[in-house]
């Protein structure tokens, strides 16, 4: 299932089936990495996440892409200016600035609950691989006004994900 990320008993038992055959397994998501999900028995080698901008394996990482600096920024205070909460997502965690009906919606499909960070301003000039936050499409130009090199994505007609662009 593309948003919570749970597999079929069939899909997971084809991907023990290849592991054992020597096939290496990379897993793929928009999600950060403190949301792959965990799929039973099944060692994966390479993981691709935050839609491609942060990539390794267990020697490291391969490919890294952050929004940059002050794009990020500039989203955090373009969010405000529209009311909503955003959260940023690092190699090692999510932080939130605040939190809304929707933005808890986003998380819980992938049986995750955000909260909150109250050290979210020194998370946030982490490198941010990913902004993530609520909105509607006709927020879309505010939310990256005046933002260079960052995109908007989006499976879900009430949050968004924010990534480099390229």
């Amino acid at each position: 299932d593309m948003r919570t990320g749970r597999i079929s008993a069939k899909t997971l038992e084809c991907l023990h089936k290849l592991q054992a055959r020597g096939v290496r397994i990379c897993i793929a998501t928009g999600r950060g990495p403190c949301l792959v999900p965990q799929l039973d028995g099944v060692r994966a080698d390479v993981f691709l996440t935050c839609s491609g901008a942060l990539c390794y394996d267990a020697d490291g990482v391969i490919f890294s892409n952050p929004i940059p600096q002050p794009d990020v920024q500039r989203i955090i205070r373009n969010a405000a200016g529209i009311g909503r909460p955003v959260a940023v997502l690092t190699k090692e965690r999510i932080a939130a600035n605040a939190v809304d009906a929707d933005l808890v919606q986003y998380y819980a499909f992938a049986d995750w609950q955000i909260t909150a960070a109250p050290d979210f301003e020194p998370v946030s000039r982490q490198p941010v691989y990913q902004v993530v936050m609520s909105c509607l499409a006709a927020d879309h130009a505010a939310i990256l006004a005046g933002v260079e090199n960052a995109a908007i994505t989006g499976w879900w007609d009430r949050a968004v994900d924010i990534i480099p662009r390229g």
